[in-house]
Parts: structure tokens; C-alpha cells; sequence
């Protein structure tokens, strides 16, 4: 995400949420999904990120994330900031070994630093440098906690030793990062085993399970993000400058998107149906793994699908806030050999 649309979400902000600092002790019952299964059937490594990428290097341009499926071992692919094919992405730099132990990894604005916005004092939300830090789920436990960025890339020393920030989260069914609370930096939204949606708001202070604000229920009995193996869905920036949430259908069908409708989070806050929803194209994308990031520069969240192939391919979305039928174009093949990862964010 660039430092425009960081900017503009930071002199949007509505909300009129009142956080509280609680022990973080809200987590959904266990599920019988145990530690690393997969609750997609035709993509089994599709529920294990937060579908968003993030700027991991300072340049102002969207990075990808990647976990090999064998070694567990985590590689940084650095954004060229052009659009050229299969050099869009560098070749893999290994930032961490030993990954395997989580079952969700996910990017975002957690924590504000000096080292990542570059200069003592200043407001990370404010800052025009937005160093993705890491959240992950710890198979074994369903402890979440946050890796944050050191300020530098730096081998497997770029992200800081984790702290951990809630437990009980296998109980989970799936876990989005995305700023809902529009203050400039990314919260947690969870889907539990009763198909609620929550929001755990960032309260902007890394203090272990003292971090997260209070929970907020968005929707209830939500089935349709649970999951059918051929959808994704994510918090994209397709209307505005607030976070939408959009349905994708990897098989070939429609993609569609609900504006957030209100600035306060309710169960109306945004459609979990399709009622209301924008049709962003009516078809045309296939693919497994997918990530939203604003690949091209031009202020639109663009998809990346990989193909069952290991061809990595881009969607760019040339058109926001109107509904149409043409608000792609065309695929760019960004290179091949992405089937050796499990997790692409």
C-alpha cells in the first residue's frame, strides 16, 4: 500500500469506536480444524494467509512474502516498481527459517517504531515509511503473536523476536489484517467457529495480550467466507479510501466487492451477502493461492492468483468505486516456480 493512501486514511478517520484495554481472552471456541489442515478443498494452502500484501523494504511498493512448503524456510521477494513480466518480483532473500510452526501468516502496520518510520519521534501512521511487521498463528497452541520490523532488511535478522499477543486461536476459521478502524494502522478481523465475524482493534501499543482492544461483532452466522475452495475474500481498497470487502471467485466466476457503509463497526458496517455488493468483472480469473496488493502504483488494490502451474499471474484492477464489467486488465504472467510455496502474503 502506498504512503498516498496511507495519508488519506489517516485524515479520514471517523471512527467512533471506544477502546478499551482488556486481557485479550475473546477467542471463538476450538473447532475440530486441528493445527495446519486446511479448511479448503480444491486449495488447500488458501487459508493460510491474510490474502494482503505488504511494503517489507521501504520503497513505497507492495512486497510478497513466501514460505516454502517443504523447509519451512520464509523468503522476501522485493517489488522491482516496475511491471515487467517475471522480473515484477526479485528472486527469493531467506528472512526466516523454522517457519513451518505456524498455520497462518499474515502482514501489516502493528507497531509503531522508530526504526521503521525512520525518524525519532515521528508517528508511524504519519510517517511515509510503513515497514510490514509479521502475525502468526503457532500451530501447536493458536498462540498469535507479532514479528516486528527491525527498520532493515537484514537476512533473518529483519524481524525482531516475536511477542505474543493472544491465545486460543485455532479455534479460528479465518483471520484478515486490514486498518477497519481507519487510524493508520491494521487490525485483526476473525471469523469463529459459529461463522461470526469480529474485530479486534489495534490499540497500537505492543503489550502482549493487552495489544488488541475489545472485540466488536461485524456480522453474524456469515457461512459464505467459510469457504468453498474455489472463493477468497479479503479487505481490498477498491471505493475509497476505506477498507471494502470483496469476493473473489477463483474458478473463473465473478468478482465482486461491498463498500464499508458506515464509519462505526456493526453488523450493517458491510454486506456479507452480496446485498449491495460492486461487481468489479464477471470473470476470467483462475487460480490457487491468491494476495491483493497495489502491484501497478496506480492506487488500486490489483490480485495475484497462482496457477496450479506455479505461474504466478497478475490481475491489474484499472477501475474503482463504479460497478462494471471491465475493471481488469490483461493477465501478466509474472514468472513460474511458485508452487514450492504454501503461503504467499
Amino acid at each position: 500500500m502506498n504512503k498516498n493512501r496511507f495519508a488519506a486514511l489517516v485524515a479520514a478517520v471517523t471512527t467512533t469506536l471506544s477502546l478499551s484495554l482488556v486481557h485479550h481472552v475473546h477467542a471463538a471456541p476450538m473447532i475440530p480444524d486441528g493445527p495446519g489442515v486446511s479448511l479448503a478443498v480444491n486449495q488447500p494452502d488458501s487459508y493460510r494467509s491474510s490474502f494482503r500484501s505488504y511494503d517489507l523494504t521501504g520503497d513505497d511498493w507492495p512486497d510478497l512474502l513466501a514460505r516454502n512448503s517443504a523447509s519451512g524456510d520464509l523468503a522476501l521477494h522485493r517489488h522491482s516498481g516496475s511491471v515487467n513480466g517475471a522480473s515484477t518480483f526479485e528472486s527469493g532473500t531467506l528472512v526466516g527459517v523454522g517457519w513451518n510452526m505456524h498455520n497462518w501468516i499474515g502482514v501489516g502496520n502493528f507497531v509503531d517504531s522508530d526504526a521503521k518510520d525512520g525518524s525519532t519521534g515521528d508517528d508511524e501512521a504519519g510517517s511515509s515509511r510503513y515497514l510490514g511487521d509479521i502475525v502468526a498463528r503457532r500451530a501447536s497452541d493458536g498462540v498469535l503473536m507479532i514479528y516486528p520490523h527491525s527498520g532493515t532488511v537484514n537476512g533473518t535478522s529483519t524481524w525482531l523476536a516475536p511477542v505474543n499477543i493472544g491465545t486460543g486461536w485455532n479455534g479460528i476459521k479465518r483471520i484478515w489484517v486490514a486498518d477497519v478502524t481507519q487510524d493508520g494502522y491494521d487490525d485483526i478481523v476473525a471469523m469463529d467457529g459459529q461463522y461470526t465475524v469480529w474485530v479486534y482493534p489495534n490499540l497500537r501499543t505492543l503489550r502482549e495480550n493487552n495489544t488488541l482492544g475489545s472485540r466488536i461483532k461485524i456480522s453474524a452466522n456469515v457461512a459464505g467466507p467459510a469457504g468453498d475452495g474455489r472463493t477468497f475474500y479479503s479487505f481490498t481498497h477498491w471505493y475509497g479510501n476505506a477498507p471494502d470487502f470483496a469476493t473473489v471467485e477463483t474458478g473463473g466466476g465473478p468478482a465482486y466487492y461491498s463498500p464499508m457503509a458506515r464509519p462505526d463497526l456493526t453488523e450493517n458496517t458491510w454486506s456479507w451477502t452480496g446485498y449491495r455488493a460492486r461487481v468489479l468483472a464477471y470473470g476470467g480469473m483462475y487460480g490457487g493461492i491468491a494476495t491483493v496488493a497495489d502491484v501497478t502504483g496506480n492506487g488500486n488494490d490489483d490480485i495475484l492468483m497462482r496457477q496450479f502451474s506455479g505461474e504466478l499471474h497478475l490481475y491489474p484492477v484499472r477501475s474503482s468505486r463504479l460497478d462494471r464489467t471491465d475493471g481488469l486488465d490483461a493477465v501478466v504472467n509474472l514468472g513460474g516456480n511458485w508452487n514450492a510455496y504454501d503461503v504467499i502474503t
